[in-house]
């Protein structure tokens, strides 16, 4: 830790005559470190220079402080800043972080950073931007005036520096602004089904150059097929029709940039069934709709509300949930239409009553309790077929008598069947059941 290259420390002052200088606001005399130390004039110089020798120097006439001085140890180079651009506008952001350090030594450290080459060669009217560690991480945010529009042909310059302790960091970044660009992720904005493939359109993100015809992006598709669960990855927006779900990236079509972060992964909705999973535009990625659509729709943990007229000794509000894995939407509300039981109980063969089940409400059975789980898988199968929807029934109500069954909605066991009923199916669950 000793240097033996000798330092000198001048006293800035315009007014002639003798000075005394202090370190840490005690005179040299004072301290153990005088005999490293020679004063010439307004000159202090220093040999072998070591940490007891560091800190701040200051010189006085009388009881007047003229100037001062800190003596820092260089710190050793650490590649610790990174810069990063999510347009070609006027703006910038560099990040300073050093694992190295302590939380202690976090604290005691600050950091400046200045854009030019003023900042560079240490020039006084530097405009230098400071900033509070957070998080270990010192945040900074530098304007430019390069044009985004020409062609460019001078480096930006970055100067950091940094005090930890007694010792001082200083480093200069020379790039350009187009090595430094990282969109921010786009925005996946629908998925139509089309005859062959699946269409997705895609916008670049706010925070990204505009006109966009001009600061073009490319994007790449990553998605998980249904079949084999196999992930594939395209250029292209039109990608394969049977995906269960899928996440974005861009970056600038023409420098090629760095690519932007993944968009968080988005569930595939396509064809007319569960569209009403559509709400949640957050998780999913679905066809055009229109606008009232999503209005009328009762979504998963949604319960629909109905009121039986009559018999009066009936004559509650009910709940029922909507079935997870198979059936329609519910889109729709009904005023005095008939809630009809199936014959047989389970709708599970042929229906008895087909005639008065058109274009009403069917109301099935799912059994009751753990003796009969053997009879509740089965229905459980059957439920999934067409036969409802065969008879003509809006939507099918299956009734779980089992009192502890609260659930909002219930995982169906997967038989292999083909059948994709289109009417709604809701389960009337607990007590209401």
């Amino acid at each position: 830790m000793n240097d033996a290259n000798p330092v000198t420390l001048t006293c800035r002052t315009n007014i002639e005559g003798d000075v005394t200088w202090k370190f840490h606001g005690s005179e040299l005399e004072d301290v153990d470190i005088e005999e490293n130390i020679q004063q010439n004039g307004l000159n202090l110089s220093m040999s072998a220079v070591d940490i007891p020798m560091l800190g701040k120097y200051s010189c006085w006439r009388r009881e007047e402080m003229l100037s001062s001085t800190y003596l820092l140890l260089e710190a050793e180079e650490s590649d610790s800043l990174s810069c990063r651009a999510k347009s070609y506008d006027c703006n910038f952001s560099c990040v300073w972080i050093d694992k190295r350090q302590t939380a202690v030594r976090l604290e005691q450290t600050a950091v400046r950073l200045g854009l030019g080459r003023e900042c560079s060669e240490g020039g006084k009217t530097c405009d230098w931007v400071s900033s509070d560690q957070k998080d270990g991480r010192f945040q900074f945010e530098l304007n430019h005036l390069l044009s985004p529009y020409t062609e460019e042909s001078t480096q930006l310059e970055v100067t950091a520096e940094v005090i930890v302790e007694l010792s001082l960091l200083r480093k200069t970044k020379r790039f350009y602004l187009r090595d430094i660009i990282e969109p921010d992720s786009p925005s996946i904005v629908r998925c139509q089904e089309g005859k062959e493939d699946l269409n997705v359109t895609i916008d670049a993100p706010s925070s990204w150059s505009t006109p966009h015809s001009y600061f073009s992006l490319e994007h790449q598709i990553e998605y998980v097929l249904k079949d084999d669960g196999k992930t594939g990855r395209s250029s292209s927006v039109l990608i394969p029709k049977r995906i269960s779900k899928l996440r974005v990236r861009s970056r600038d079509a023409v420098v090629l940039s760095a690519w932007s972060q993944w968009t968080a992964w988005k569930n595939v909705i396509t064809g007319k069934n569960k569209l009403c999973k559509c709400k949640n535009k957050a998780k999913t990625c679905c066809p055009e709709l229109p606008s009232e659509y999503l209005e009328n729709c009762l979504g998963i943990n949604e319960l629909l509300y109905f009121r039986v007229i009559s018999p009066e000794e009936i004559g509650y509000i009910f709940s029922a949930a909507p079935a997870k894995d198979f059936g329609g939407d519910f889109t729709y509300s009904y005023d005095k239409i008939f809630l009809v039981p199936a014959d047989p109980a389970d709708g599970c063969s042929d229906l008895e009553d087909r005639e008065i089940i058109q274009g009403q409400v069917v109301l099935v059975e799912r059994g009751a309790g753990a003796q009969e789980s053997l009879s509740g898988l089965r229905l459980l199968l059957c439920a999934k077929g067409p036969t409802c929807e065969e008879a003509g029934g809006k939507a099918v109500l299956i009734a779980d008598n089992a009192v502890d069954n609260d659930s909002q909605y219930l995982d169906m066991i997967t038989d292999g069947s083909t059948a994709k009923p289109s009417i709604p199916a809701l389960f009337l669950l607990g007590r209401d059941g």
